[in-house]
């Protein structure tokens, strides 16, 4: 059953009729049209309370997480995990030593020590970013080029290592791939906010000003007993639905992923189906108009929904699938 404001009852009937005309791309899959989710939600032994609320702030409003640098992918029979470095305790006062030997400006020190933690320690890579690091402030630019690369090479997801090749790039006046290692870097830790603006900096010298825009959906849904409280600003109307009825809709979730679906994921189906019944009502939306038709969809869900939600999304990604999201953000940012 849905209980509807009158205030909202117009632009209902405008979801239902429009509904059967879903964007070519988005709809490939087994997806419902919003008239279908509209009478799934009527049908419901739950009820549904839906209402405008100009007040409701943005799903991702929270503090955004910004990822350790410290980060690595380990791949065994169990499938891939994401874990964090973890020296010795004997080792790790020795790094501290390095860093502060660093920071005083004793460069020679801190590269030997750097070197004697990875003798003891092959397996932290990361000491090959903090060696780029020491020719870097040294303006030995070619031997931190060296090592920023060997330390992406041993571990992709390091994004101190893109970040730091791309300042190197700079200085050395390769604009474009300063730009592109700065691009990898943002994608792998995308709520870090330095890096961002770092960005915006390096594609404006190449000409590609940063397209400054961001997918928001702006709703709240919870839920009391037998009762779904839906409030949304009006633009995402049709996008609130769908998410309600995923979350709260008995079987429905289970019905679209079958034995794949988990409780509290993040399921790119969903967003597919939320984005179609969203087009509804905001046909003319651009740039997410044009990125359905050109088949973007799924990178665009990656990055700008996925990844600012959980950015580690992002650092478990297959490479080549990684790279289309790198070709959709220099595509559409």
């Amino acid at each position: 059953m849905i209980r509807v404001r009158l205030s909202i009852l117009f632009l209902v009937l405008i979801l239902f009729g429009c509904s059967q005309k879903p964007k070519e791309n988005v709809a490939k899959l087994q997806l419902n049209s919003p008239a279908q989710i509209f009478q799934i939600m009527e049908e419901s032994k739950l009820v549904y309370n839906i209402d405008i609320d100009s007040t409701v702030t943005s799903v991702f409003a929270d503090s955004p997480t910004v990822l350790h640098n410290q980060l690595y992918i380990e791949e065994n029979d169990s499938g891939i995990s994401l874990l964090t470095y973890n020296l010795p305790k004997q080792l790790l006062d020795t790094l501290n030593v390095a860093e502060f030997c660093f920071q005083v400006g004793n460069y020679h020190e801190a590269l030997q020590i750097y070197r004697y933690i990875m003798t003891k320690s092959p397996e932290y890579h990361y000491a090959l970013t903090l060696i780029g690091d020491v020719y870097y402030i040294q303006d030995k630019f070619d031997s931190a080029e060296f090592y920023f690369k060997k330390a992406i090479q041993e571990n992709f997801i390091d994004y101190n290592a893109h970040w730091f090749l791309a300042d190197t790039y700079k200085k050395i006046g390769l604009k474009k791939e300063a730009a592109n290692e700065m691009t990898i870097a943002h994608l792998l830790n995308v709520n870090h906010e330095k890096m961002k603006i770092i960005l915006k900096s390096y594609l404006s010298d190449i000409g590609h000003p940063y397209k400054e825009w961001s997918f928001e959906p702006k709703y709240s849904l919870s839920k009391s007993d037998h009762r779904v409280d839906i409030k949304f600003q009006q633009e995402w109307m049709g996008y609130s639905l769908v998410k309600a009825v995923w979350k709260y809709e008995p079987g429905y979730a289970e019905s679209m992923i079958g034995d794949k679906y988990e409780e509290n994921s993040m399921h790119t189906l969903e967003e597919r189906e939320a984005i179609l019944s969203y087009l509804v009502t905001n046909e003319d939306k651009e740039p997410i108009n044009r990125i359905v038709k050109d088949g973007f969809v799924d990178e665009f869900i990656l990055y700008e929904i996925f990844s600012k939600k959980v950015p580690s999304t992002m650092l478990l990604l297959p490479n080549d699938v990684f790279m289309k999201v790198v070709d959709y953000f220099n595509k559409y940012h």
